[in-house]
């Protein structure tokens, strides 16, 4: 397979998209009733809790709670303020 190349964020408001994700995406459905059609992009990070703490600052929402995949590490999932669903991973 290969690797991704170019993505989309779509965003009504994408002034307050940038702001989100310049506060959030730096490296260094939530009740699980209907299922989300998407394709998730997943960022890496250095510091899962203070990710979550941005996420929440910054307007996002947590919508998957951090989980732990050995030997790989922690990824959780999140939504933006536009409704926009991305993951994020803390390597092992």
């Amino acid at each position: 397979m290969g690797r991704v190349v170019h993505f989309e964020i779509h965003a009504p408001d994408c002034d307050r998209a940038e702001r989100f994700y310049k506060r959030v995406a730096r490296r260094g459905e939530a009740d699980g009733k209907d299922a989300i059609v998407a394709f998730v992009c997943t960022i890496e990070l250095d510091d899962s809790e203070a990710t979550e703490a941005a996420v929440r600052e910054a307007g996002g929402e947590q919508v998957v709670d951090r989980q732990t995949m050995e030997p790989v590490g922690s990824f959780s999932y999140f939504k933006d303020p536009e409704g926009n669903v991305f993951g994020a991973m803390q390597p092992a």
